[in-house]
Order: structure tokens, then C-alpha cells, then sequence
């Protein structure tokens, strides 16, 4: 399992490279493309865009961004409101996100047991709208090196920050 050590390694170097903020342009291009035609954001388009620029937030935090401005649109001011809000509150880098997951690794190998996980992911632990369904989640593993029933919990952590 050393062999692995050495990828995640490289990959958590990666990963602190793309983490870095998103520019305006970037923004703009990205609002001009999930806008109507009178250049106004649907609040339900919200999340997508969001997601378009690395984040991964819950439908609740999007609600929560965008419920604070009145009307079913957003000019580009407030949807950069929302890009800086969703920024300050999904600042979790990898090596939180693995820190998290590790809880569940109760003899420190570095490895999950897939069914755990599965139960973790697709049971109405959260709100129904953010847990998988079955399919889904082995959709989600399915490129993941599986060994014996187990995946390695820092594939599964870089899995859900790149998405």
C-alpha cells in the first residue's frame, strides 16, 4: 500500500495549486453563460454555476446564499456576493476533508470498508435531496481501487473535491 502513499502525495500538492480563488473574468464569462436574456442569474441556476467553479456546495447553503436578495434573479453584483460567500464557507481543503473520512478508518490503514461507505452516502442521514441512491454511488466508485471489499478513504476525499 505504499505505492499509494507516494501518488496521494503528489496529488494533495495538486490539489493546494487549484485551490486558488476564482478571478472576476472568470466570474462574468461564467454568469454570462447561466444567464436570461435580460443578463439576470435564476436563483435555481445558482448552484450549478457555483459548482462550475470548483465548489461543491449543499442545496441548503446555496438557498441560504441567495435567499438574502429579493426576486427569482441575480444581477452579476450579487451572484460575485454569493461566489465570495460560497468561497469564505466551502474553504474545506483536502486535508480536511480526508481528516473527516479518516474518523470512520477504525484500524489506520488508510482504507474504508465500500459497504460503510455506501451506507454513509446513500442513507437519510442528511436531507434527501443531498444523499445518493445506490446507483449512484457506485457510479461514483466505479474508476476507485477497490481491494477486498475496502477503498482507500484519500481516493474517495480528492473524488469529492475535484466534483
Amino acid at each position: 500500500m505504499e505505492e499509494y502513499d507516494e501518488l496521494y502525495d503528489d496529488l494533495d500538492e495538486q490539489t493546494k495549486a487549484e485551490t486558488s480563488r476564482v478571478d472576476e473574468s472568470t466570474c462574468k464569462e461564467l454568469f454570462d453563460d447561466f444567464s436570461d436574456e435580460d443578463a439576470k442569474l435564476p436563483k435555481d441556476k445558482v448552484g450549478e454555476a457555483i459548482r462550475c467553479l470548483g465548489h461543491n456546495p449543499l442545496e441548503s447553503e446555496v438557498f441560504g446564499w441567495v435567499a438574502e436578495f429579493s426576486g427569482s434573479r441575480l444581477d452579476f453584483q450579487q451572484f460575485m456576493q454569493v461566489v465570495a460567500s460560497a468561497e469564505a464557507s466551502l474553504g474545506s481543503n483536502i486535508e480536511e476533508v480526508i481528516e473527516s473520512i479518516s474518523s470512520f478508518d477504525l484500524d489506520g490503514e488508510g482504507w474504508l470498508p465500500v459497504g460503510q461507505l455506501k451506507h454513509l452516502m446513500c442513507t437519510d442521514a442528511g436531507a434527501p435531496q443531498e444523499r445518493l441512491s445506490p446507483e449512484e454511488f457506485d457510479f461514483l466508485i466505479s474508476d476507485l481501487t477497490q481491494r477486498d471489499g475496502f477503498i482507500r478513504y484519500e481516493e474517495i476525499a480528492h473524488l469529492l473535491m475535484e466534483s
